[in-house]
């Protein structure tokens, strides 16, 4: 799904990131090249979602402006 979004906008899953609470997410964004955020509020654990791949875990909405892609 992340690399059919990326086709249908025109952007390289490499300058995409995915935010989700799941390591389903996490796993989907990393398969298709694009980096992933995790957030803290959904349904599986913080520790999960950085296994799954997740670069970082918020915890809260307001965090996203101080990520830099790393």
């Amino acid at each position: 799904m992340v690399r059919a979004a990326c086709a249908e906008a025109g952007i390289a899953p490499e300058r995409t990131i995915m935010i989700g609470d799941t390591i389903y997410d996490a796993e989907m964004a990393r398969g298709a090249g694009a980096s992933a955020i995790g957030v803290s509020w959904g349904y599986h654990p913080l520790e999960a979602l950085v296994a799954a791949g997740a670069h970082v875990v918020i915890d809260a909405f307001g965090e996203l402006v101080t990520i830099s892609r790393g």
